[in-house]
């Protein structure tokens, strides 16, 4: 083929593909799932303002789909939504209903295209609570964030983000509730029982003063300051909890765990992966289990606990190795600390080391 025919050929390759757009286009912008914008453009604009006088123990519903959602104080005892938006044009804005003692916010679901330049600041849904009037929080996003620095107080909060961020500051509730398919969680303080998963993404928790159940695919877990019990599982990445003043019950695939400053007791095993376990008091059974990898745990001084180690492969060392009431094999080490042990601290390995220090 000459050079004149493969331009020819590559043109009109190029300009079916064109064509193979505009109707594709022009077909969703009929249906009204998608708008095309032009030209450049920087901060979006306020489009519309709704405000809404509402009862005590309100559910407040708010859904949208490429939106970021911010929640803040309200200036009154109204419930105030903020929406806005690139384009000027109606169909762009959401539904609003008022029913009993629930509100529900859905947004338009309309696809952006943005041809011949460029937007910089995400469309973006604006929240003022009253204070004290709304009981429940469930908001969802399909490719967005949801954000806010509220010290929020209800009975239920549920926040799902698709692909996205989920941000707060403090949140005090009986059931909590946070989700991403892919993404981050952040929450500074929590109070009440908390589930956070997320299928590929990182969960970052500080402060819980409740139940902790902490769920991750593809990704790591931080937790901090943990009054009550807590549960961390991952398939494939690593746990790290710090100050914890309950039971912990962790469990890792693929990935090294790691908890510090533990006034309890704890349920710890890894498939692939290091363990390490620091006490600062025991008050109850403790149990570690490793596949393959090694395990550390660090025991306050004069603790008083039954001691059992076992490892297939890899040798296992302990403080405590001169102690006489103690039966020391190659592979296993089993004993008692103290007058009157209470509770068990359990090792086992089968391939890695294990290190004990009291």
């Amino acid at each position: 083929m000459s050079n004149s025919s493969k331009i020819w050929v590559g043109g009109a390759v190029f300009i079916i593909l064109i064509i193979a757009v505009c109707a594709v286009i022009v077909r969703f912008s009929s249906r009204g799932d998608l708008q095309v914008l032009f030209g450049f453009a920087g901060d979006v604009e306020l489009k519309k303002i709704t405000e809404m006088d509402i009862g005590a123990d309100t559910e407040l519903q708010i859904t949208a789909y490429s939106e970021d959602i911010y929640f803040y104080e309200s200036d009154s005892s109204k419930l105030v939504i903020k929406e806005y938006y690139w384009s000027d044009s109606n169909k762009m804005l959401g539904n609003i209903t008022q029913s009993d003692n629930k509100v529900s916010f859905t947004a338009n679901k309309i696809n952006n295209i943005v041809l011949f330049g460029f937007h910089i600041e995400n469309e973006k849904i604006e929240v003022y609570l009253p204070e004290g009037y709304v009981s429940v929080i469930d908001a969802s996003v399909r490719s967005g964030g949801i954000h806010s620095d509220l010290a929020y107080t209800g009975d239920k909060v549920s926040l799902l983000a698709n692909s996205g961020e989920v941000t707060w500051d403090m949140i005090t509730a009986e059931t909590i509730l946070l989700e991403v398919t892919s993404g981050e969680i952040d929450v500074e303080a929590m109070d009440g029982g908390v589930t956070a998963m997320a299928t590929s993404g990182e969960i970052r928790l500080g402060k819980v003063a409740g139940s902790l159940d902490i769920r991750v695919n593809s990704g790591n877990i931080e937790a901090d300051e943990i009054t009550g019990d807590i549960t961390a599982e991952v398939s494939s990445g690593n746990i790290e909890v710090r100050k914890v003043e309950g039971f912990v019950k962790a469990d890792s695939m693929s990935g090294n765990i790691r908890l510090f400053e533990i006034t309890g007791g704890a349920d710890v095993s890894a498939s692939s992966g290091n363990i390490n376990l620091t006490l600062t008091e025991i008050k109850d059974n403790v149990d570690v289990r490793v596949n393959s990898g090694n395990i550390t745990i660090d025991i306050p001084e004069n603790s008083e606990f039954t001691f059992q180690a076992d490892t297939n492969s890899g040798d296992i060392k302990t403080s405590f190795d001169d102690n006489h009431g103690f039966d020391i094999n190659e592979n296993s080490v089993e004993g008692v600390m103290g007058n009157n042990p209470q509770y068990i601290i359990k090792a086992k390995t089968t391939s890695g080391n294990i290190r004990v220090n009291a």
